[in-house]
């Protein structure tokens, strides 16, 4: 072919004109151009900048590659050569050498292309059979051949990854519909590449979507030699597939395989990259599965293995996504649920071991969800402090309790009233304010609420926290005592304030009477009152109380219980 004169680009010349400019060189290095240089460079500047508006847009517009591949059509660049390399250019250099970062442009280029590819076709196709009967016949033959390739190359756009070349979300779902009809059983594997965010923006877009080619090669190689079926879904996101598995250890041994094909690193020896892959791993019964259904199970099983710290899969399991379905639905309900006081509280006493006189009521929070029943504190608790609600539950349980024991005040005699407090909220700054809101509203006395709270509260640097709680006029508890890490310097500094007593675990109840006698004594030397809980047995609290320990709880003096009958206790 003639070798055409270089054309020198000027300093100015705009990001759509140098592209515009390389695609022109393209289609005349492998097509014959029925026009000269100067004349088709306009053209495909103003497609440029039809395409580039279509992947920048407030919308998706496929309707700018179906006018670009008629265009070309019209401008006589109707080879299947001059179509594959204006698909090849427009997917690999338009983003970058125009400079578009719009967060979806990836997403619409491979519809722009497929549209762009169609209308190209479709345009062959009118001109073969608009052309005249003089025609002479190896030219039709082309024309024909042009549009059969042409046809084949939009199907195969439509099912392949434009990156990797690997069959797309659309073939894999097609893929899975089949096997679920004719096999067994079968294993679906996820996979996402470790750390590929970070080496994308340490390398750059080129490298990082060269890389995506190096997996997507590793993955029809492994598919080749195994028979499976390989998909990439886009980004960092590849699928493994096998038919006529026997059970989860094939899942497990399709993972192996998958780490070992990409054990060995990847780009020049100076400085290579080490490839590795976390897995979401299904293996199930064929019939009957929805293959939309298989693919959310085990991406749903690859967030749990992404989230393992350790861990490289994870394998789908009914009742682990059940219980991220409960934790979920109780997550969403819980606001609503402290807002409009479904939580409601039970008592259960404290007692002085002495004449058994009731010298405190811990509130306890308790939740009956309308779908799942009654909710341990202990499942809900966690789920507020992660959604960011535990000062607003602890502000909604202080008014309520605030009120029973008002009421409690004015039918009996005043009662202390204990709350418990994690350290999480006590990381709050805010908690006081809260704290100040509810009693004042209640009108709760001060001085008659305590906070308990864990040694690792105590023992973690909270002092402002704790500080101005206790310049409310409440005191501490530390609940628990005797199963976590004590830092007795600082128990002992925060004794001499608002500390008023230790309350020893219940699982110490049947531990040797030196460790029951050693914490007493460490309570009394603190000059706070030792109290034992989980006591049961009228037993369990003679023994505490020969001990030395002064108060006691457990359901031998009560169960947690509603406020009507608390009243009675009182």
């Amino acid at each position: 072919m003639r070798q055409r004169p270089a054309h020198p680009l000027d300093d100015h010349e705009s990001p759509s004109r140098t592209f515009a400019r390389a695609w022109a060189q393209r289609l005349h290095e492998v097509s014959f151009v029925p026009r000269r240089l100067g004349r088709t460079i306009p053209l495909l500047q103003d497609l440029t900048a039809l395409l580039a508006a279509a992947l920048t847009g407030d919308e998706p517009d496929p309707a700018a590659g179906h006018h670009a591949g008629t265009a070309l059509v019209e401008a006589q660049l109707w080879s299947p050569a001059a179509l594959r390399a204006s698909v090849e250019h427009i997917h690999t250099r338009l983003r970058s050498d125009l400079g578009i970062t719009h967060p979806d442009a990836a997403d619409r280029l491979g519809p722009l292309l497929g549209a762009f590819t169609e209308a190209f076709a479709e345009g062959v196709r009118a001109v073969a059979l608009t052309e005249t009967d003089d025609l002479r016949r190896h030219e039709r033959a082309t024309a024909q051949r042009a549009v059969l390739q042409a046809e084949q190359e939009r199907q195969h756009a439509l099912l392949h990854d434009q990156v990797s070349g690997l069959p797309n979300r659309h073939a894999l779902t097609e893929h899975l519909t089949t096997l679920a009809a004719k096999s067994d059983r079968l294993a679906v594997c996820v996979l996402n590449l470790v750390r590929f965010a970070e080496i994308s923006d340490a390398l750059g877009t080129d490298p990082a979507d060269a890389l995506l080619r190096e997996v997507g090669l590793r993955m029809r190689d492994l598919a080749v030699t195994h028979g499976l079926f390989a998909a990439h879904l886009g980004g960092d996101e590849f699928v493994l597939v096998q038919a006529g598995t026997r059970g989860p250890d094939d899942a497990v041994k399709l993972f192996d395989l998958v780490r070992e094909a990409l054990a060995y690193p990847w780009g020049p020896a100076a400085h290579p990259v080490q490839l590795d892959a976390k897995g979401g791993l299904l293996e199930r019964a064929a019939t009957g599965a929805v293959a939309g259904e298989l693919l959310r199970t085990a991406k749903m099983a690859l967030t749990w293995a992404k989230s393992d710290p350790v861990g490289s899969y994870a394998m789908f399991e009914q009742h682990r996504h059940d219980a991220d379905r409960r934790r979920h639905t109780l997550s969403r309900d819980l606001p609503g649920a402290v807002r409009n006081g479904a939580l409601r509280l039970a008592y259960q006493p404290i007692v002085s071991l002495t004449d058994r006189r009731v010298v405190a009521v811990e509130a306890l929070a308790r939740w009956r969800h309308p779908d799942h029943g009654e909710v341990a504190p202990a499942e809900f608790i966690p789920l507020a402090e992660r959604i960011g609600l535990l000062n607003r539950l602890i502000g909604a349980q202080l008014r309520a309790a605030g009120r029973h024991a008002l009421k409690w005040q004015r039918t009996g005699r005043p009662v202390r009233l204990n709350l418990n407090v994690s350290t999480a909220q006590l990381t709050d700054p805010s908690l006081p304010a809260i704290v100040g809101e509810a009693l004042d509203e209640t009108g709760f006395p001060p001085d008659l609420l305590t906070f308990e709270v864990t040694e690792e509260s105590i023992t973690t640097p909270q002092a402002s926290t704790l500080a101005a709680l206790a310049a409310l006029g409440a005191s501490f508890a530390v609940d628990d005592f005797g199963t976590g890490y004590s830092n007795f310097a600082r128990l002992h500094e925060v004794s001499r304030t608002a500390v008023t007593s230790l309350k020893v675990d219940r699982s110490l109840l049947a531990s040797s009477d030196v460790l029951l006698t050693t914490l007493v004594t460490l309570a009394h030397g603190l000059r706070l009152h030792a109290v034992a809980e989980g006591v049961e047995t009228e037993d369990q609290a003679a023994h505490v109380r020969k001990l030395g320990y002064d108060h006691a709880q457990g359901i031998l003096f009560g169960a947690p219980a509603p406020p009507d009958e608390v009243a009675a206790l009182l």
